[in-house]
């Protein structure tokens, strides 16, 4: 199942690629993707805050990994796994133009740190410094898991503002219509 889990949640996020032309992709959006199944009817059990910014195809692809199993595990030993429960994500642009991301469980059973390391665990806090050359920290914190995670500016795009209306040409009478052409090519 968390094999399974896994490759689905790798496969999401090269939908979400796809859809962007392997273009930078909204994190919102990815988190939004991740939380949705634990966080159900209620928005409050998974907020999320930050600017809007895009992050290149290889960190999405690498982020969406660990958020799926922070998520799963949240669902199984931590938050989630609790009615009242709550997965905080929040993000911020440093100084450099990186980012950084803070994961925060609350209201969920105490939390200890785990005995063994297995692989879900060993990734969440190595595959932001070993694909990314970010930083990962994972802390058990009795109240709820939190992990931070800093993301280099390589891998980091704001998001453009729409032009102001005074930018956009009013149409006139010399202006052409517009015309669009739309091509289906999704099975």
């Amino acid at each position: 199942d968390r094999l399974e889990g896994r490759v689905q949640a790798l496969a999401r996020a090269h939908d979400q690629l796809t859809r962007e032309e392997w273009a930078p992709t909204p994190l919102a959006r990815l988190l939004a993707e991740e939380l949705a199944p634990y966080a159900g009817e209620g928005a409050h059990r998974a907020p999320l805050q930050g600017p809007d910014v895009l992050i290149t195809p290889r960190a999405f692809s690498t982020l969406a990994l660990v958020f799926h199993e922070l998520a799963t595990n949240a669902a199984k030993h931590g938050a989630f796994s609790a009615a009242l429960g709550q997965v905080s994500v929040s993000w911020r642009l440093t100084a450099d133009r990186g980012l950084a991301i803070d994961w925060v469980e609350s209201g969920g059973p105490p939390v200890r740190a785990p005995l063994h390391r297995g692989f879900g665990s060993s990734f969440v806090e190595k595959a932001v410094p070993f694909d990314l050359r970010g930083e990962a920290r994972v802390d058990y914190l009795f109240a709820g898991l939190c992990a931070h995670f800093v993301i280099p500016a390589a891998h980091v795009a704001t998001v453009r503002a729409p032009l102001p209306a005074a930018a956009v040409p009013a149409p006139g009478r010399d202006t052409v219509p517009p015309r669009v052409l739309l091509v289906e090519d999704d099975l």
